[in-house]
């Protein structure tokens, strides 16, 4: 009788590893088979491999940005570009109109939040929705499907352009 349950408890043991193991694998599989973390499964994480596969072999730091920013880091670095040929970038602040905006005048451009505006180009930016939009001293508008970049030195022009900006809905 010793013999038989020194024969058969390890065997136990194994087969209950096993059993644990392969029901922890069929509910991980159950769990992103749900149609929301099928969902996140797919726009997340296969997502960010797809995008780590296409840009691996690409040979720089500026073109991997291009190609996960696209227009939005491209318009983005023009604009900045400007500023840095001028050569007051670093005291610059530029209002920005609402993605509504260009696209109401022609132009594909999803305009970054402040925040990631400096994150892509160093730049200072406000929106007309926010309290610092009156310090502004350059604006940008478009004038025949082409972005300008003005100064705004006099306060009434500011003032006016704030308030055609507003009537373009912000994201935040």
């Amino acid at each position: 009788m010793y013999l038989c349950i020194r024969i058969f408890v390890p065997t136990l043991i194994k087969y209950k590893q096993i059993i644990l193991f392969v029901s922890g694998i069929a509910l991980i599989f159950i769990f992103f088979l749900l149609p929301q973390n099928k969902k996140w499964l797919n726009e997340k994480l296969f997502a960010y491999w797809n995008d780590f596969q296409k840009q691996k072999n690409q040979p720089g730091v500026e073109k991997r940005k291009i190609a996960r920013y696209g227009t939005s880091y491209t318009y983005s670095k023009r604009i900045a570009l400007f500023f840095e040929k001028k050569g007051n970038k670093k005291e610059a602040l530029v209002l920005l109109p609402s993605q509504k905006y260009f696209e109401n005048n022609g132009i594909k451009y999803a305009v970054p939040e402040p925040a990631v505006f400096y994150y892509y180009t160093g730049l200072k930016t406000t929106w007309a929705n926010s309290e610092m939009a009156r310090e502004a001293t350059w604006l940008v508008r478009v004038e025949n499907k082409n972005m300008v970049i003005d100064s705004a030195k006099e306060r009434k022009v500011l003032l006016d352009t704030i308030a055609a900006y507003q009537k373009f809905k912000y994201p935040l």
